[in-house]
């Protein structure tokens, strides 16, 4: 408990600090004395200078590492170490210094990549290798790719895998084409022949290879997903060798205490004992707590998933007789790791709590979400829905219309919500304070961030939530690109680019 109440003293400090990086980003850039500020990590930042040479500075603006490396990246995960480039002899090379400019790794490799327990992997002439922080050689580089999962590093030469410890020795003498990641400190791995074995993180093997059967994947609870080869279904084995669902399945996942099995098209629950727990009666089951193609957010409801029969959505619990949410609605996503939004065929939405106690009738058409609030219409009256467990309470809007985002899915986290009145368009927030005057010929979110694009007098500009001008509102015409927005003027002769920012 000492040690959380720490941590939570700390959080302020990182802010204020991060803060404090910005405005000192922003006026180094301002005064053009460099052309970019990044990487704010460890108290430490990057900069690029007007020629293109990188150095560090620290949160006061001193120069630490002076402007002479083509390259530097700060990592957070490396505490006084700064990756550097240059180009040597024609050819881009790589390496680490410290604080005081010492070179602590030569800047003599093609690539260098730091991949966790104070080690980095180098590489020359296509050819891998790791080295630590302080230079000594764990593995040499002759490998043609080397990766780390669970503290055990994988190397490859020629197709054929070996497996050592962080200090650079061999564990085994398994040799093998492919590996699964680790799970439950267990990992699948194939062999030249096709055929594969669990192993552990030591390299010890747990199962071996059974013929005309291949190990699928590595379950919770020392199980693991088989499949037999010759008829095409799946089965659960466990490290004793036993079978204790055979495979006669097509499909089996592992959700909580219970699987999810298919067979004959049709999906149901058994349980570890091969027990049917739910009937095979779903064309469908979701994951609750899975992002899919009908959930939304976190979805963490426990054992409630979300199902499908005959085109219709509902939610079950393995553990309840009854449906928690009728089969009845045309699509079902969670909402704020609690509620369910469903829709019925026609277009309607409502909502359940996760035990399934009606909260709104199927009334509404839902535009944005925000922190337990929905932006909702019913009866062609604008409200903004305010969320407490089972209760609700409705804030009614002056306003005519909600207009929804382009460009993002349905139920967008936003607390603006862009509104039509008297044919002009305004931003009204979740706390019903209009923060962007409905005067605007055209108003578009940009991905979600707090600026918009706007339309006045046939001219386009930028503004955001606050509605401070961030572009002047004199363009004709505008496209939003990946990570800007270019607009044009006077057939095109005048191109301007705005940076978007998420804050």
């Amino acid at each position: 408990m000492k040690i959380f109440k720490i941590i939570l003293l700390l959080l302020p400090l990182l802010s204020q600090s991060q803060n404090k990086f910005e405005s000192i980003r922003k006026k180094l850039e301002q005064n053009k004395k460099y052309e970019y500020v990044y990487a704010f990590e460890n108290n430490f930042a990057v900069f690029r200078t007007f020629d293109n040479k990188m150095g560090v500075i620290d949160s006061t603006e001193n120069v630490i590492i002076k402007p002479i490396y083509s390259y530097i990246n700060n990592k957070k995960e490396l505490i006084n170490l700064f990756e550097v480039g240059n180009n040597l002899n024609k050819k881009f090379k790589r390496g680490f210094i410290d604080l005081k400019g010492n070179i602590k790794i030569p800047i003599v490799y093609d690539d260098v990549f730091y991949i966790d327990n104070g080690l980095i992997r180098v590489s020359k002439e296509n050819k891998v290798g790791i080295i630590d922080t302080l230079n000594n050689v764990i593995l040499p580089i002759k490998f043609d790719s080397i990766s780390l999962d669970n503290n055990v590093i994988i190397a490859e030469n020629k197709g054929i895998n070996s497996l050592y410890n962080l200090n650079g020795k061999q564990i085994s003498d398994l040799q093998f084409t492919q590996i699964s990641e680790f799970r439950n400190n267990k990992a699948i791995i194939e062999f030249p022949n096709k055929a594969n074995s669990i192993i552990d993180n030591n390299g010890n093997v747990i199962l071996k290879s059974i013929k005309n059967h291949s190990f699928e994947k590595v379950f919770n609870g020392d199980l693991y997903l088989i499949k037999n080869n010759l008829t095409t279904k799946e089965g659960i084995i466990n490290s004793k060798n036993e079978f204790i669902i055979k495979c006669k399945y097509d499909e089996i996942k592992q959700v909580n205490s219970f699987f999810i099995a298919k067979s004959n098209k049709k999906n149901g629950f058994i349980s570890s004992t091969d027990s049917i727990v739910k009937p095979f009666i779903y064309d469908e089951i979701y994951f609750s707590y899975f992002d899919d193609a009908v959930g939304f957010g976190d979805n963490n409801l426990g054992d409630n998933y979300i199902v499908k029969k005959d085109d219709l959505f509902g939610v079950i619990n393995p553990n309840s007789l009854d449906e928690i949410i009728p089969i009845n609605y045309k699509s079902i996503r969670t909402l704020f790791d609690n509620y369910y939004v469903v829709q019925n065929n026609e277009n309607k939405s409502g909502l359940f709590t996760q035990n399934g106690i009606r909260v709104l009738n199927e009334d509404y058409e839902f535009y944005n979400i925000f922190k337990n609030s929905i932006f909702g219409e019913k009866n062609n009256k604008q409200f903004v829905i305010y969320l407490d467990g089972e209760k609700f309470t409705e804030k009614e809007l002056s306003i005519n219309k909600f207009v929804k985002y382009k460009d993002v899915q349905e139920l967008s986290i936003s607390e603006n919500q862009i509104f039509k009145s008297e044919d002009k368009f305004g931003v009204i927030n979740s706390s019903n304070k209009i923060v962007i005057p409905n005067e605007y010929e055209f108003i578009e979110n940009i991905y979600l961030s707090k600026q918009f694009v706007v339309k006045k007098n046939n001219k386009f500009g930028i503004i955001n939530s606050e509605n401070k001008t961030l572009v002047e509102i004199e363009y004709d015409d505008y496209k939003k690109l990946k990570e800007v927005i270019l607009f044009t003027k006077d057939n095109k002769k005048i191109k301007k680019y705005h940076e978007i920012t998420f804050k």
